[in-house]
């Protein structure tokens, strides 16, 4: 009966969505993927839609991180983690880095671990190096990401991805898949790996925990791209968006 109800929800809200889609006269995307995924759905939308980025909350911090965070290099992963977020796939990368480095953590912001993901850190034997910050607030993360060595984001899928983004501005390395919009966002600015590729990410956890990547030039390379994302551009973009139609 529960599943029943969580379809006819689902089947609910999709046929909302659709309709809204069907009705607007004009749809903002927030990346190039988004909008070409959505004209493949909607083909009739072609020449009504318009791409406007988000943006990060959090302001570039320029100071360099503490040498003390390669002492117990710690990995973070933030936000949802459902299926297409990759994460069990990232705990199988993340033990397998286990194996060849005795300090390395893995810290994940978000909500608890749910029963699954304990067992199988269980069985992976690295349940005493996976941390969980539950739901921390927004200066919590920012911490979170200041002390991290790099964000782990394997996702197969984003609309947008703004945990990579957020990282860049914090002035940490930003490693992520190079699927769907996180390319846009990422650009030179990161590390992007194919998100199915277990040994690929193993190599680049030790690569960074043992101190034998570019760093510095990399999180230089990050602010300078989360520089391009801003919330003023994003609210100057909307509302010449809105006046072109309101004024139609």
């Amino acid at each position: 009966a529960a599943y029943s109800k969580v379809l006819e929800e689902s089947a609910f809200v999709l046929r909302n969505q659709r309709d809204a889609i069907l009705r607007a006269d004009h749809l903002i995307c927030i990346s190039k993927s988004t909008e070409r995924e959505l004209l493949e759905r909607y083909p009739q939308k072609h020449g009504n839609t318009s791409v406007i980025y988000l943006a990060s909350s959090f302001p570039l911090c320029l100071d360099p991180q503490p040498n003390t965070v390669f002492e117990k290099p710690t990995f973070l992963f933030v936000g949802g983690r459902g299926t297409y977020k990759n994460f069990m796939f990232l705990l199988g990368a993340f033990a397998k880095a286990c194996q060849s480095h005795p300090s390395i953590r893995l810290c994940v912001a978000g909500e608890p671990l749910n029963d699954e993901e304990r067992w199988q850190s269980y069985f992976l034997g690295i349940s005493d190096r996976v941390d969980s910050a539950v739901l921390p607030d927004e200066n919590a993360l920012r911490e979170l990401y200041r002390k991290s060595v790099a964000l782990l984001y394997p996702s197969r899928h984003e609309g947008f991805g703004m945990p990579p983004l957020e990282a860049m501005a914090c002035g940490t390395v930003a490693v992520t898949s190079n699927t769907t919009s996180l390319p846009e966002v990422v650009g030179d600015g990161g590390i992007m790996l194919d998100p199915a590729d277990e040994s690929a990410w193993t190599e680049c956890i030790l690569q960074i925990a043992y101190d034998k990547i570019r760093r510095s030039q990399i999180i230089e390379k990050g602010r300078a791209r989360a520089a391009l994302f801003s919330w003023d551009k994003a609210a100057t973009l909307h509302i010449a968006t809105y006046r072109r139609f309101a004024s139609a």
